[in-house]
């Protein structure tokens, strides 16, 4: 009976930010930018010393802004 391979998950690397600055009394801006590096995220599938690509794909970047008004 052979062995079946194994599918591991490689590390993915990523990097996110935040801005957050009061405008004046009762004002708030907020940037958020999440995921910038947008590293390929991959399953590998090994078996004995080989190696092959099970699935690769990339998670996208996501942006948001925001104004807020505290009273």
């Amino acid at each position: 009976m052979k062995d079946s391979p194994r599918v591991l998950e490689q590390p993915t690397h990523s990097l996110d930010f935040t801005l957050s600055q009061r405008l004046g009394k009762n004002w708030k801006f907020k940037f958020s930018a999440k995921n910038l590096l947008d590293a390929e995220h991959r399953l590998v599938s090994k078996l004995d010393s080989e190696e092959a690509v099970y699935s690769s794909y990339r998670r996208g970047r996501a942006f948001s802004l925001s104004l807020n008004y505290e009273f």
